[in-house]
């Protein structure tokens, strides 16, 4: 039987030790991109394997636009987020998806209009969509978050530049 020096069996537990202080930590799941999903940047098209977004625009409100309802407070905004879905599959695509406009800390601005109203899209069909948006006038948009409610899809992130 071979017999260890103190000393040796001392730098191995010093050694066995230091090493695992400096292991990476297990990161904690959930947080700002706990939702699994598709990232594009405007105006590039993204596609979740159910539906295919290509942006057409983003910004203030236009004439075209036919805002029906306005903001009563000063100091809100009407943004406008513009595209055509199609459908991705060769089946139809139904849903009622849930469209939000966030800063970069993840603050949501109030989705007020999204047309047209729960989605019903014939294999190889699009559709034009239209957002309407309220938000604070110092409000940073960031990114579109696209989730579908019936649909088991990954949702699409549209990061908008700056």
């Amino acid at each position: 039987m071979r017999r260890f020096s103190p000393f040796a069996l001392a730098a191995i537990a010093v050694l066995t030790l230091s090493t695992a202080a400096f292991a990476k930590p297990t990161p904690v799941p959930g947080g700002a991109k706990q939702i699994e999903g598709v990232d594009a940047v405007y105006p590039n098209a993204a596609f979740n394997g159910f539906v295919r977004i290509v942006p057409k625009y983003f910004g203030p409100e236009r004439s075209s636009d036919n805002v029906i309802e306005h903001p009563a407070d000063p100091n809100q905004q009407v943004l406008v987020f513009e595209a055509i879905i199609s459908d991705g599959r060769s089946q139809p695509y139904m849903d009622d998806p849930s469209i939000r406009l966030a800063d970069a800390d993840g603050v949501t601005a109030d989705t007020r209009s999204v047309e047209p109203n729960g989605i019903i899209l014939q294999q190889a069909s699009a559709a034009k969509l239209h957002v309407v948006f309220w938000a604070p006038k110092d409000f940073v948009p960031d990114h579109i978050v696209f989730t579908c409610q019936s649909t088991k899809c990954k949702a699409i992130r549209i990061h908008l530049k700056h």
